[in-house]
């Protein structure tokens, strides 16, 4: 959820107050920590070109309906993560990333079995086919709860 604009020409962006309600975090493991970190505002600190790169990526993410803008009335009852900017591997251009670690720290974790190409391999028998599709923004295709999307 976007909440805050970003300025091309500012030195510091921020992209808005870190705030939340108690009653948001009854079902994570410490929430006492996440509540004392939330609190705090962690402002986005970036130059004249990363604020440009971050501004046409929230531009391109608002078009794709990916994000969304929060209402008035839900800006001080939520919390807020911060974006920076790393180097892509391939083209050397920039990518913002949303910071989600803090609160990853604070959620509990649900653990699954991957299965292993070997396992794959065994169950595969000789009239088998496949397909395989490269999705575009694959992510943007996971349908979040109405409900859940304060958490992003």
């Amino acid at each position: 959820r976007l909440f805050g604009s970003v300025e091309t020409t500012a030195k510091r962006v921020c992209m808005g107050p870190a705030y939340c309600r108690e009653s948001l975090f009854h079902s994570i493991r410490r929430p006492a920590t996440i509540l004392r970190l939330l609190r705090r505002v962690f402002p986005t600190l970036v130059g004249p070109e990363q604020a440009l790169v971050m501004k046409q990526e929230v531009e391109t993410l608002l078009r794709k309906e990916a994000i969304e803008v929060v209402p008035p009335h839900d800006r001080e009852s939520e919390f807020y993560r911060r974006y920076f900017i790393v180097p892509k591997k391939k083209d050397g251009g920039l990518r913002p990333i949303l910071d989600l670690r803090r609160f990853n720290r604070s959620v509990m974790w649900l653990k699954f079995k991957m299965l292993t190409v070997k396992q794959v391999v065994s169950q595969i028998r000789s009239e088998d086919w496949f397909v395989t599709t490269d999705l575009k923004d694959a992510y943007f295709h996971v349908s979040i709860l109405p409900q859940h999307r304060k958490f992003l």
